[in-house]
């Protein structure tokens, strides 16, 4: 895309010690943040791929396929991502580049 920024994934198995290609993000992703829900689904938070990105995406075992997850209210990169329930995350701190700000808040996503 001439920035660096990829919408590819990988996944490691831990028996082989191997990678190998996973399902492709929607949207391209440089610094977001990721968490596990207890149901085994991978929800991708924030970003940055020319814009500091508020929205995330939800990543289904059972199909391997992205699709778009709920919205932050502002943009995050370089947050953290940690599961508070079967739906819910934390989102923590990050960066705003498209506003030069650094976040010292936090908000959960449903």
């Amino acid at each position: 895309n001439g920035r660096g920024v990829l919408a590819s994934t990988e996944l490691f198995d831990l028996d082989s010690k191997t990678f190998s290609p996973g399902p492709k993000m929607e949207s391209e992703r440089d610094g977001c943040a990721a968490a596990v829900l207890k149901d085994g689904r991978v929800v991708a938070v924030g970003g940055y791929n020319g814009t500091t990105l508020s929205t995330s995406e939800v990543l289904s075992p059972a199909s391997n396929t992205w699709s778009p997850g709920p919205n932050m209210t502002s943009g995050r990169s370089g947050c953290v991502a940690l599961p508070l329930s079967s739906s819910r995350i934390l989102v923590i701190g990050g960066s705003n580049f498209s506003v030069r700000s650094y976040h010292s808040t936090t908000e959960i996503i449903d």
